[in-house]
């Protein structure tokens, strides 16, 4: 987030750490990077690390609907991230325990806080890959992912296929008739979606045989990332390594590849167009 939360003061952020973690913090920075979580710097007599903080009661988040399952979601995306590293699989950027062990830090039943290793090195902006070879490398780490049956499927959820708020569109698709007043958009939505009512209700039947043929196959899921896009890798000196675990599920691995695929042919539209 590229804004720091107004209720969230550094000293209160600092004070969480020291407490939680056990580190004396010398100094703590706000850093405006990033999506959905909130990210900071901060610098111990011997170590910079990087502290992040999710609002639990925020609106929209990726993570679910309410504070206690967006907190269930985080929690074992990053267990997961966790146990991946401690079986040796060191592209995988993983949060530091608590002194009690545990991976996140709640806070007041709203704030979600999570500490890692600062990871020296160059990052991407959100999209394609740069070249073949970066995307190519990035394949071979989720290939080594995908493979993986270490302790992080004891702690990673499982892809239940739903599709976020589908509910709302049901019940709106159920009755075309009343008019949507909110904003300015609201009533020419109304009308878009009730020209293509039929097709949504097509597609919406197609995902579900799909999604049931997907999940009669549960020896084809594997843990998968769930974002690994540019912006979620960092390049250093020993090699890429993956960040932002908070999506990680065990789900089909096309999970993962369609998206490195689908933004692969974007890129190559856009290059061929260019020089035209």
């Amino acid at each position: 987030m590229f804004t720091q939360p107004a209720d969230l003061a550094d000293d209160v952020l600092s004070a969480v750490v020291q407490d939680a973690w056990q580190l004396k913090i010398r100094r703590i920075d706000y850093a405006p990077v990033g999506f959905g979580s909130y990210h900071w710097h901060a610098w111990t007599d011997q170590d910079r690390l990087f502290v992040t903080a999710d609002d639990l009661v925020g609106s929209g988040s990726h993570l679910g609907t309410s504070p206690t399952e967006r907190a269930r979601r985080l929690a074992a995306g990053l267990c997961s991230a966790r146990a991946l590293r401690d079986e040796g699989l060191t592209f995988v950027v993983a949060p530091i325990p608590t002194a009690d062990g545990e991976i996140l830090k709640l806070v007041e039943e709203r704030w979600a806080f999570a500490l890692y290793p600062f990871i020296d090195g160059s990052s991407a902006q959100y999209g394609a890959y740069a070249t073949a070879a970066e995307r190519h490398a990035v394949i071979e780490l989720l290939a080594t992912l995908h493979q993986t049956r270490a302790a992080a499927h004891d702690h990673a959820l499982h892809e239940d296929f739903a599709i976020p708020q589908r509910d709302y569109l049901a019940a709106s698709l159920a009755d075309m008739s009343a008019a949507w007043t909110e904003g300015p958009y609201g009533e020419p939505a109304r009308q878009l979606v009730d020209r293509h009512a039929v097709q949504l209700d097509d597609r919406f039947a197609r995902y579900d045989r799909l999604a049931a043929a997907a999940a009669d196959r549960p020896e084809l899921m594997v843990l998968t990332h769930g974002e690994p896009h540019a912006a979620n890798t960092i390049t250093t000196d020993s090699g890429r390594v993956l960040i932002d675990w908070d999506t990680a599920l065990i789900a089909p691995r096309e999970r993962d590849l369609w998206s490195l695929a689908l933004r692969s042919r974007r890129a190559s539209t856009t290059t061929r167009r260019w020089w035209a």
